[in-house]
């Protein structure tokens, strides 16, 4: 199987596989086999690596060595544990299934766990963790999806998200005190200057140049500044923080394509007015601000093929949802898995860099009648921010959200920016590349295969699932949780 260029690993036409014993497990064998109990299969050539997901693999083989019935889960194993006795670190993740395309290029071999094993796999795996809560999902079980049911937003038999909707899900507004520190921190980041002290002079010279009538280190840093901690860093620069999840294209030959696409998408100069006629507002939006920062994160990222800008039109990427309910405490079968759409939301993998909504009203005087759009984005952004943190076991994680109302930006329930003052709309601009910056991503290359497995699980089970707009009204109930997502004068998401 040819490498594809945006592959980060070694593509390979063959993968190692071997059925879990204890007999091969330190943890209950202090002298084990190191390598007999491996087997290596060829991938089939009729077979497409993206679509095909592990098990299904697995049930294809037919081979007596390995398991056809009685599938549970797997573990991805990396090149190192495949040459040694095996053992199960914290950093190995069990997860239902997965695509082979991801195996082949990220990782070396594949543990599988058969029901009748599990129990002996589970008491090791928690023994590694220090710890028995640890969450072991297997698509279409119900009692491993249990909590995704208790995060469902309650709406009752309205079409329509009201603000009462949002108060009685526990979506608040944060008014008064100091928000969490990991918040304040994405906060710092949305508002903090592009670093472009590594940028050729020239480039420099002439990009300073289009910004006539606007301060230029207002927006960008063009010097190193070893006082203070780096918050937005060059495309180029490697994370050296665990914490940041680095998915920066760092091919030298892309460097000047993506520093000409930053600069297009930061300087509202550049793009020119939002359209006036309110017919094509929201096209116009789409169009004048957000294509070009999408240009511009295809170019920053690594793996272009991995960002999605989905039309107005179109569902959330990767079967994403929105669980809905109509009264508390529901059954598997009482709730609706809504494919929703949204306005101008970027995507990469399975994180949101940004969710936006563009009101669909005639004109400012529409305010309250659009307040249903920006409710609509709040209970999405808020089920968004739970699911992430209900999968990863969390309670950090931080969406930036973006109202736009009819030239104005609006946050909360303020105005941050206007779209018709150019220094305003720059800051707007600059918080959109801040907010998508490959450097200061969420979720790791492992997190990504659990929300994948989990969205997998979600739309294979017995939900009513509709695209959004057909949702119907049936009787349902909730169990509540006390978790409460606020709301930052920032536009930023996230869980207490």
């Amino acid at each position: 199987m040819p490498k594809n260029k945006d592959q980060k690993g070694p593509a390979r036409d063959y993968f190692f596989f071997f059925k879990y014993s204890k007999d091969y497990d330190i943890h209950y064998n202090n002298d084990p086999l190191c390598r007999d109990f491996w087997q290596k299969y060829e991938v089939p050539t009729t077979i497409d690596p993206n679509r095909t997901m592990i098990k299904e693999w697995v049930e294809m083989l037919n081979d007596e060595k390995m398991p056809v019935s009685g599938y549970h889960l797997a573990v991805p194993i990396g090149e190192m544990d495949i040459q040694t006795p095996f053992k199960l670190r914290s950093a190995l993740t069990p997860l239902a299934s997965f695509k082979i395309s991801k195996l082949l290029t990220e990782f070396y071999g594949v543990c599988i766990v058969l029901t009748d094993t599990f129990e002996d796999f589970k008491e090791s795996f928690d023994s590694a963790h220090g710890n028995d809560n640890v969450m072991f999902s297997s698509s279409g079980n119900y009692g491993d999806l249990r909590s995704y049911l208790e995060i469902a937003f309650i709406k009752g038999p309205s079409s329509t998200i009201t603000t009462d909707h949002l108060i009685h899900n526990s979506v608040h507004q944060w008014c008064s005190g100091d928000v969490p520190n990991f918040v304040q921190t994405k906060i710092t980041t949305l508002q903090s200057r592009r670093d472009w002290s590594d940028w050729p002079e020239d480039e420099l010279h002439c990009f300073q140049a289009k910004f006539s009538g606007l301060k230029f280190d207002e927006f960008v840093k063009t010097t190193p500044d070893p006082s203070s901690e780096q918050i937005t860093a060059p495309i180029q620069a490697p994370s050296t923080s665990s914490t940041k999840q680095n998915y920066c294209n760092k091919n030298p030959a892309s460097f000047t394509h993506i520093r000409t696409n930053e600069y297009v998408a930061l300087n509202p100069l550049h793009l020119g007015p939002v359209g006036s006629n309110k017919a094509s507002f929201e096209t116009s939006v789409r169009d004048d601000i957000f294509a070009p920062v999408f240009q511009w994160v295809k170019a920053a990222y690594r793996s272009p093929d991995e960002i999605r800008f989905p039309s107005a039109k179109s569902p959330w990427p990767h079967q994403m949802g929105f669980l809905t309910s109509n009264v508390p405490h529901p059954k598997k079968t009482q709730v609706h898995l809504v494919h929703p759409s949204s306005d101008a939301s970027i995507v990469h993998q399975y994180e949101f860099l940004i969710m936006v909504e563009i009101d669909s009203h005639s004109n400012s005087a529409s305010y309250y009648a659009a307040k249903g759009d920006r409710s609509r984005l709040l209970a999405q952004a808020a089920f968004i921010v739970r699911f992430i943190n209900v999968t990863l076991n969390s309670a950090d994680f931080c969406l930036p959200i973006f109202w736009i109302f009819y030239h104005r930006v609006m946050n909360g329930y303020k105005t941050s920016f206007s779209l018709t003052d150019n220094h305003s709309r720059a800051h707007f601009h600059l918080r959109l590349l801040n907010a998508c910056d490959p450097y200061y991503r969420h979720l790791s290359e492992i997190q990504h295969m659990i929300c994948a497995e989990r969205w997998l699980a979600l739309n294979n089970m017995d939900f009513n699932i509709v695209d959004e707009g057909s949702l119907n009204a049936r009787a349902m109930k909730r169990q509540r949780v006390d978790s409460t997502v606020s709301v930052t004068d920032e536009g930023t998401s996230f869980s207490t």
